[in-house]
């Protein structure tokens, strides 16, 4: 356990729905950098920024999480873990206003292989599943918008990341 520290990057798709009934599905390219420490062998809290566009319209997404992870094959070449993370996390237009732009509480779970192909050098394949809670300040436009009910309303979905790590 020399390398305690890691600088991450991942990208992927992120597939997301607001919670009224027969909402579509909206799909976003992501980006996160996140700074991890691993506390045990086993066990690592980290700290990212995110962001991401969608596939087609005006939303964006961006936001910060903490994450706790649990590697179940610590300092081993094939890794697999386990993780939760806690966030604040903004779903709107890009041209919404402060109040539909406002952060809201979210939760992650997720799991993970990483194959750490050098000492320095990891590579990880992710899915997490993603809750984001709703925005009740946002009022209700005249012409209800697939960009006000993603504002408005709770979000849930899914992610794929491709995670590159740097350790030291």
């Amino acid at each position: 356990m020399a390398r305690r520290w890691a600088v991450a990057v991942a990208f992927g798709p992120e597939i997301l729905r607001s919670k009224l009934e027969d909402a579509p599905r909206v799909t976003f390219g992501t980006l996160e950098l996140s700074g991890r420490f691993r506390i045990k062998p086993a066990m690592e809290v980290s700290l990212g920024l995110r962001g991401g566009g969608a596939a087609r319209g005006d939303l964006s997404t961006g936001g910060l999480y903490a994450d706790f992870r649990y590697r179940f094959r610590p300092d081993q070449p094939l890794d697999v873990y386990g993780q939760v993370g806690l966030g604040v996390i903004s779903v709107a237009g890009k041209n919404a206003s402060d109040v539909e732009k406002k952060g809201r509480g979210a939760l992650r779970l997720g799991a993970g292989v990483e194959w750490r192909f050098a000492p320095l050098f990891g590579v990880a394949f992710e899915l997490r599943f993603v809750g984001i809670g709703e925005n009740a300040e946002v009022p209700t436009p005249i012409a209800p918008s697939l960009d006000w009910e993603m504002s408005r309303y709770g979000v849930s979905g899914t992610e794929l990341a491709l995670d590159t790590s740097f350790y030291f």
